[in-house]
């Protein structure tokens, strides 16, 4: 049942759609054209969606209603969206597919900014799009705006963003291909090469175990390094390499292999807030 199509579908009603239940239409609201391709194509189970305006495209078809229902599609205002269950069971082509739905709706490039963000009224929408990026290897930071009472909206709101930055950016890229064109192109311009958040922690030892190997070698790098790490504070892994380039006579040192293997590895290291009993019974033998 599920195709790239259909998955493309549901992040893009996610991001941008709306519904009403009485007469089963459908609405799209976006103000890029390029949307207009897959809706007016017939590929979401034959329904022909019909532009109405310059920014929106909408069908009235309860049959295409009861299907999103059967998938478990959020049909709520947007405050109470999340993603459906069939993202987190399915291919890993879906998942990417409704990422780039999602991007194509509420998300945005900066290319001028070196960053990529989804932007949603949704606080459990905004959580599970960082875990569907986690799960592709994308490490993202989730942030919150306040929007104040203005004369047109009354009351304030709470905006969240869901942004990706350096390294991570080049793994998006590979794997999200947004079909808006303008999006596209933004997305291709960015640079995934400056710096990330990505670090590791507890590396004040190995640092350590290098500076006692090599006592009286002025290593600027590396002394900036262990002043951090004796904070108790994360080091990029861009600071790393450049300890080891520094330190390159010190590859024979414990404390360098284990740096250049944490490089390598790439781990994005998060602390455990807290660890829950599961009650239940494991299936799996002892």
């Amino acid at each position: 049942m599920m195709t790239s199509d259909l998955a493309y579908f549901c992040g893009l009603w996610i991001a941008e759609g709306s519904f009403e239940r009485k007469i089963g239409r459908i609405s799209i609201t976006c103000g890029d054209n390029d949307v207009g391709e897959i809706l007016e194509s017939g590929a979401i189970f034959g329904v022909l969606f019909k532009k109405v305006r310059s920014d929106q495209w909408r069908e009235n078809s309860y049959a295409l209603l009861e299907a999103m229902r059967f998938l478990g599609m959020p049909l709520v205002k947007a405050p109470g969206k999340w993603l459906p269950d069939w993202v987190w069971s399915g291919k890993r082509e879906w998942a990417c597919e409704l990422l780039a739905g999602l991007l194509d709706g509420d998300g945005y490039v900066r290319s001028s900014a070196n960053k990529v963000g989804f932007t949603t009224a949704s606080g459990r929408l905004a959580r599970d799009i960082q875990q569907l990026l986690a799960h592709i290897g994308v490490m993202s930071r989730l942030t919150s705006v306040e929007s104040k009472p203005t004369e047109r909206v009354k009351v304030s709101s709470l905006q969240y963003r869901v942004e990706i930055y350096g390294h991570d950016l080049s793994i998006l890229r590979s794997c999200v291909k947004p079909r808006i064109q303008r999006k596209a192109k933004l997305l291709n311009d960015v640079n995934p090469s400056l710096k990330t958040r990505r670090g590791a922690p507890y590396v004040y030892s190995h640092l350590m175990n290098i500076k006692h190997a090599y006592r009286g070698t002025k290593m600027p790098e590396l002394a900036a390094a262990i002043s951090t790490a004796r904070k108790g504070s994360d080091i990029t892994y861009e600071t790393l390499a450049r300890v080891l380039a520094e330190c390159s006579s010190a590859k024979r040192t414990k404390g360098w292999k284990t740096i250049k293997q944490l490089i390598s590895d790439d781990f994005y290291w998060d602390e455990v807030v807290s660890i829950e009993v599961n009650s239940g019974e494991s299936n799996t033998p002892l």
